[in-house]
């Protein structure tokens, strides 16, 4: 029995958070902790504490505080070789950078000090010789919007006196030419401090420090975050859809209706919202997973520095204008150094007036009603409507005069959508072409029969998977994308779809009117334009769905566009490629290519 080790080693000693200096009512005077026997101080940091210097590059520099009374000195010796990696809790602050010394090349070590947090006490700091001294409001950044936003990597050592950079002590490159120690060693000119950590937060020293920090971090860390994170999203989700299965089985098992015709969640008006959500939402009023579903994005809003606005109109198929309107906004997460962007939608609204005041006023009531103020307001996107965009009576010049802080957008998609139509208006021909395009699309799609003709046909295999015509939409240019780029490569199977409507159909109407859009895409003309305006559009379908990514940046989106552009000018100068195409696809097809020139009056 005297073999076997004492019973506590069998069990790991779960680590306390230490009170600050501030916190301890009886703290002992320097000279009592100096001279006590149960304390050891290495004689480097007496000579610091008596002197004011220090010499920072030995790594022994440790101050420890055990009590070796009571261990045998056998037992002492291999506890010391299981600690080496650490930390020391009984200490106040046990990631002072005194503790360690310049440099630590320990993994564990980092990580300890990195899982422990870092050295930010809060205390009532000590004065310089001037009368000046360290203050922890130097701890945060203050923004535009008011919210502080922690410095994550300035630490104050209480041993030392120093403020110093955590991210260049534990990952600077000691062997680069431009290695400075200062932000290393510490820091203690209180009177330029804040022109100091104005200067290092933007010196490439720190700036790779900090992406050797994170990088060593998402090796260590962001697997095993992510894992739980999608975990807990997983059982949150599953719980969700339990929750609502069962309330869509227990409202049809009584042949209810689910929906009112403008059921949302939130709605001004109850008795819109339609006996589904109503019943979730009065679930939600008991059940906090349901609750934490209704009420999460308000919360998030609320808690994110500031919003933006997003609104448009649109008339739905009763010819009724919706306005939808939607929140974006940034979520800050602090503990594993995340920044996201986040978009919320509020609903759809009806107005039955259209004037700018009317626009702004909806804006304000659905603000209040989600209880999200408008003075976090620092955005409006909307398109280039004069009711929405104008500067003198506008809605977005109404929306400033309250807030000046919520800077209008034009939206860079609409922008980019509307440069579009201006070009193709400027040509009666090209008008034409999309009427066509449009006729095409009306023709096969009004009756099932000729649908399937086209879609179907003989080969089924082959055809089926083949692109199927589209409508040409007259706001959305990334449509008339997909519907051009259909129509030329379903070209060979429409005429041949016409050509057999023609020799089979027994309606007058079907076969004249089928008989008309032969002749038209039988036109070397309108395969020419065909050609030209399929090069065109696709090289603007690119930064057309670039500009409407969630996590797209301005520079992304300006290489895109500079892109576009060169293609474009590109596409100019070997115009001849595009008529040699078109030409390629009338003789496929066996059509003559030339053109009838009439002279203009």
């Amino acid at each position: 029995m005297s073999k076997l080790p004492k019973i506590n080693n069998f069990f790991s000693t779960i680590p306390a958070v230490v009170p600050s200096i501030a916190d301890e009512p009886q703290a002992l005077e320097l000279n009592e902790l100096i001279q006590s026997p149960e304390i050891q101080i290495d004689e480097k940091i007496v000579d610091h504490l008596n002197t004011g210097k220090i010499d920072l590059k030995s790594n022994s520099i440790l101050c420890t505080i055990t009590d070796n009374s009571n261990i045998p000195e056998h037992e002492n010796n291999s506890k010391e070789e299981n600690e080496k990696n650490v930390l020391n809790l009984t200490l106040t602050n046990p990631t002072d950078y005194a503790h360690f010394g310049e440099e630590v090349e320990n993994s564990d070590i980092k990580r300890s000090i990195i899982a422990f947090g870092p050295c930010k006490p809060v205390i009532e700091f000590p004065k310089n010789n001037d009368g000046r001294k360290f203050s922890s409001n130097f701890y945060f950044v203050s923004a535009r919007s008011g919210s502080k936003i922690p410095r994550s990597w300035l630490c104050y050592s209480t041993v030392l006196d120093r403020a110093y950079c955590e991210s260049c002590w534990l990952f600077a490159n000691r062997k680069s030419t431009s290695f400075k120690s200062e932000w290393i060693n510490g820091i203690n000119d209180w009177k330029h401090l804040s022109q100091s950590i104005q200067r290092h937060e933007i010196s490439t020293q720190h700036l790779e420090s900090t992406n050797m920090r994170i990088i060593w971090m998402k090796n260590r860390t962001i697997d095993k975050e992510l894992e739980i994170q999608y975990s807990k999203e997983a059982t949150f989700w599953r719980n969700i859809l339990l929750r609502l299965i069962k309330i869509i089985l227990s409202l049809t098992a009584g042949n209810t209706a689910l929906r009112e015709h403008r059921g949302k969640i939130g709605s001004l008006e109850k008795c819109s919202e339609g006996n589904f959500l109503r019943t979730v939402n009065l679930l939600a009023e008991f059940d906090p997973i349901l609750n934490n579903l209704v009420s999460n994005p308000k919360h998030k809003i609320k808690k994110s520095c500031g919003f933006s606005i997003i609104l448009d109109s649109t008339q739905d198929i009763k010819k009724v204008d919706q306005v939808s309107i939607i929140i974006r906004y940034v979520l800050v997460n602090y503990e594993i150094k995340k920044i996201e962007i986040k978009e919320s939608f509020l609903g759809f609204f009806v107005l039955d007036k259209h004037h700018a005041v009317d626009y702004a006023n909806l804006l304000r009531q659905t603000l209040l009603t989600f209880g999200l103020s408008i003075n976090k307001c620092f955005g409006q996107g909307y398109d280039g409507a004069a009711v929405m965009s104008g500067q003198h009576s506008g809605v977005q010049t109404l929306i400033r005069s309250d807030f000046p802080n919520a800077v209008y957008v034009h939206c860079c998609s609409h922008n980019l959508n509307l440069v579009i139509s201006d070009a193709a208006k400027s040509s009666s021909k090209v008008q034409t072409f999309f009427n066509i395009v449009q006729d095409v699309y009306n023709f096969f799609s009004v009756s099932a029969p000729r649908w399937a003709l086209l879609a179907l046909g003989k080969e089924v295999e082959s055809k089926i998977q083949k692109k199927t015509l589209k409508k040409v939409c007259p706001t959305q240019w990334e449509a008339r994308h997909d519907s051009v780029f259909a129509l030329k490569e379903r070209y060979f199977d429409l005429i041949k779809a016409l050509t057999h409507i023609l020799l089979t159909s027994h309606k007058s109407d079907e076969k004249n009117l089928g008989g008309s859009l032969k002749k038209k895409l039988e036109s070397a003309e309108f395969v020419l334009i065909l050609s030209f305006w399929e090069r065109i559009l696709r090289s603007l379908n690119v930064v057309s769905k670039t500009l409407q990514l969630i996590n797209f940046n301005i520079e992304f989106a300006v290489i895109q566009l500079d892109s576009a552009i060169e293609d474009l000018t590109n596409l100019r100068a070997n115009y001849n490629n595009i008529v040699e195409d078109a030409k390629n696809l009338c003789v496929l097809w066996k059509i003559p290519f030339n053109f009838n020139c009439k002279r203009d009056r």
